[in-house]
Order: structure tokens, then C-alpha cells, then sequence
């Protein structure tokens, strides 16, 4: 089976595959399958459980050119419905966005060149207006050694330097 898969809190093997089909694994058993043509996942644990219909797609894209901001509202809908969560890279200019977890996305930053002290975490909410779409919450902004002691960006000039790339890479209508 090709396709995405990853495990949810209560150790639930979900995976889909090429047709975009919720699969769970059933027993207890090891599954170690090419995700990617680059990124093999192995996964153990399942437990049995009422799998919901729905199928959130919580894959990690890194936007390194202008997008609409409906391509945005579209991941939203993918995923959480109303947000998306999104790190910036202040340093390089880009963004990864579509994770369930702003670390998933900082963990693909890093592994396409990005530095940690440049990746700050943000909620994106796509139907909202241009001057509230944007949050600065997640739990990566934590960083009491280079003064941000809050789930917040507490730097006015990280802040403004966020806002910037925002817009650089995302076009309102």
C-alpha cells in the first residue's frame, strides 16, 4: 500500500491509500510501508477502536511561492475545518503548512535546510478578515534562551518579520 499514514494518540495505525480510502490495521502487527518514493514509515501498535468516517488530510506542504489565500481556506477544510496550522521561516522566507502539529511542520523545515531559531508557529484562519487571520500560538514558540517565554511571539520585530512573509507568500483576494 502506497500512501500516508501516522499514528494517532491511543496507538491507532491509520493509513490511506492511492485513492485517498481510510485503512486501519487490524491485531497487533508491524507495518512498514514506502509512503513516498523517499520516506518509508514503520508502524506497530493498534488497538482496536471506532475508526470516525471522516478523513482529515494533514499533509505537510512547504509554500515557497505566492499562493492564493484559497488555497489556504482549502487546507483548512482538509483538516481542522476552520484553521491551519502553519511555521514560518523567517530567515528563508518560506512556510510549511497542512500538519496536525506545528513540530511536524518545524521537523520538515529543518529537514529542508531551515534553522530552529528561525521557525515561529501560527494559526492561520482563512475566513477570517486580513487583519485577524493570523494567531501566534503554538507550543514551538516556547523559548526561554532566546527570550520567548510564551506560546506567543513576544517580539514585535519577529512579529513584523512573520507578518512579512505572510504576505510575500500568500495573496489576498
Amino acid at each position: 500500500m502506497t500512501g500516508r499514514a501516522r499514528v494517532n494518540p491511543g496507538s491507532q495505525a491509520i493509513c490511506w491509500n492511492e485513492d485517498g480510502q481510510r485503512v486501519a490495521l487490524g491485531g497487533t502487527e508491524l507495518l512498514s510501508r514506502r509512503i513516498t518514493s523517499s520516506f518509508t514509515v514503520n508502524l506497530a501498535f493498534f488497538r482496536g477502536g471506532a475508526l470516525s468516517s471522516s478523513m482529515a488530510d494533514f499533509s505537510i506542504e512547504i509554500v515557497r511561492t505566492r499562493s492564493p489565500r484559497e488555497a489556504i481556506a482549502r487546507r483548512a477544510l482538509g483538516g481542522f475545518g476552520d484553521l491551519v496550522k502553519a511555521v514560518i521561516d523567517i530567515g528563508r522566507g518560506v512556510m510549511a503548512i497542512g500538519g496536525e502539529l506545528h513540530s511536524d511542520e518545524e521537523s520538515v523545515l529543518i529537514a529542508d535546510g531551515s534553522r530552529q531559531g528561525d521557525l515561529w508557529g501560527i494559526n492561520l484562519y482563512p475566513a477570517e478578515a486580513a487583519d485577524t487571520w493570523l494567531e501566534f500560538d503554538s507550543m514551538i514558540n516556547v523559548r526561554p534562551a532566546q527570550g520567548n517565554r510564551s506560546r506567543g511571539v513576544d517580539r514585535l520585530d519577529i512579529q513584523e518579520r512573520i507578518r512579512e512573509v505572510l504576505a510575500a507568500l500568500v495573496a489576498d483576494e
